[in-house]
């Protein structure tokens, strides 16, 4: 039993790999990829294996959940990125980042891991994350590298 549940995990993290790096439309293409890399599945393993691991099925293709991400990693700090989507500035010390649903404690997580020295730290509600920083200046600069990335996802 423990054998099995090795590969079933081992599989899971494949799965998570494949929809991270993939647009993926069926789970007949999660079958077929996770055969190209060793693993023998069934859609049925593979439509339970998706429900377990919560993967949504977001604009006709299936999404890995933010929770899974390590937005302290470096990897997977570029993943988090896709999830940004509106960049605000509110006065001189805020910056209002609109994510996707659900994706902003990740992001903010990631914004804090980040060598960023203008950030002087995040809130996180749902969708929007408050960034504070010490002056305009630093606002600004956080600002534009939020937009710069945006435009390079």
């Amino acid at each position: 039993m423990p054998a099995d549940r090795d590969q079933r995990d081992e599989r899971r993290r494949a799965i998570l790999r494949i929809l991270r790096r993939t647009r993926i439309v069926s789970q007949k293409d999660v079958v077929s990829r996770l055969l190209m890399r060793g693993f023998e599945a069934t859609q049925s393993s593979v439509s339970r294996d998706l429900r377990d691991l919560g993967v949504a099925k977001v604009a006709g293709r299936y999404e890995a959940p933010v929770a899974d991400l390590d937005p302290t990693s470096p990897d997977d700090f570029a993943e988090v990125v896709r999830f940004l989507r509106q960049v605000c500035t509110a006065g001189p010390h805020l910056i209002a980042l609109h994510t996707a649903i659900g994706a902003a404690p990740s992001v903010a997580l990631a914004i804090d891991a980040a060598p960023w020295p203008e950030v002087v730290g995040t809130v996180a509600g749902n969708d929007t994350i408050f960034i504070a920083t010490a002056n305009l200046a630093d606002q600004r600069n956080v600002a534009r590298r939020l937009r710069d990335l945006m435009k390079s996802k």
